[in-house]
């Protein structure tokens, strides 16, 4: 068994921490633990993943929704199930921190050791992939893969990176990552159309692919799926998992379809009965 080294000493200058400073940034539960049990949840939050306390979400109307603590690693996959009106997108939009006055969140979002309760989403460095495709209507699908790079010259795909089968990592320009997205998506040679002028299954492919280009370090999805019909259905659900286990992410899947179910994972099901998880 290894144990990670002790942290680095502080400055002889710097004040030592008190329990109010050692309380604001202790982990997920460490609330009033004996300092070794604080130590080994420090070292449970502290690695790369997705990680909450429980959580309960409550609105104004009155819903109110109590959600267990959740852990999901790198590579590994949560599927949150429920019907209508059971607080699926809530919580959803709860880990990405998209919430309005009328949502009150009690608990705490940890992503790969960094709590990310309280920043904003384009801080928490989470992809988000809704229903909608939600791509930009006045920008090529070349330009719409171009902005999730963000100016980024130079990056190395996981699929071409040492591990992978290739003994050095392959560096791509953006324009050369735009164009192997387009590949990948099976739009090559599409890069100059407008979203308009693509099918419903072309312009989802295109914003699952914006999301991953983003290099996002977990990916949540509500109801990708739910606007195809069943054959392209299949083939766009294995393009998606696919792609995330190439990059290697925590993956959260909001859906109503068994069908759209990882054959490896986590499920939590959430209904009138309370919540299961699987």
């Amino acid at each position: 068994m290894t144990t990670n080294p002790p942290p680095p000493s502080p400055p002889a200058s710097s004040p030592p921490p008190t329990a109010a400073t050692e309380a604001a940034n202790a982990p997920p539960h460490a609330g009033k633990a004996g300092h070794a049990e604080q130590a080994g949840l420090v070292e449970q939050a502290g690695h790369a993943g997705l990680h909450t306390t429980a959580l309960r979400l409550a609105r104004r109307s009155g819903f109110v929704l109590d959600i267990p603590p959740l852990s999901v690693q790198p590579g590994d996959n949560l599927t949150v199930m429920g019907g209508s009106g059971s607080g699926k997108s809530t919580l959803l939009l709860a880990l990405v921190g998209l919430v309005d006055d009328e949502l009150t969140i009690d608990g705490e979002t940890w992503l790969n050791g960094n709590n990310i309760t309280h920043r904003p989403p384009h801080q928490r460095r989470i992809g988000i992939v809704f229903q909608e495709d939600n791509l930009f209507p006045h920008m090529t699908i070349a330009e719409n893969l171009l902005f999730a790079l963000n100016g980024r010259e130079a990056r190395t795909h996981p699929r071409h990176a040492a591990g992978h089968g290739n003994p050095m990592p392959r560096k791509l320009t953006a324009k050369q990552r735009t164009q192997e997205a387009l590949r990948a998506c099976e739009l090559d040679g599409l890069g100059n159309r407008y979203p308009q002028a693509l099918s419903g299954g072309q312009r989802a492919r295109v914003a699952v692919m914006r999301c991953l280009l983003s290099e996002p370090s977990c990916v949540v999805m509500d109801e990708p799926f739910s606007g195809l019909d069943k054959a392209l259905r299949q083939r766009f659900r294995a393009f998606v998992f696919d792609e995330l286990l190439a990059v290697d992410v925590p993956f959260v899947l909001v859906t109503h379809d068994e069908d759209d179910i990882p054959q490896h994972g986590q499920l939590l099901r959430l209904g009138g009965d309370g919540i299961e998880r699987f």
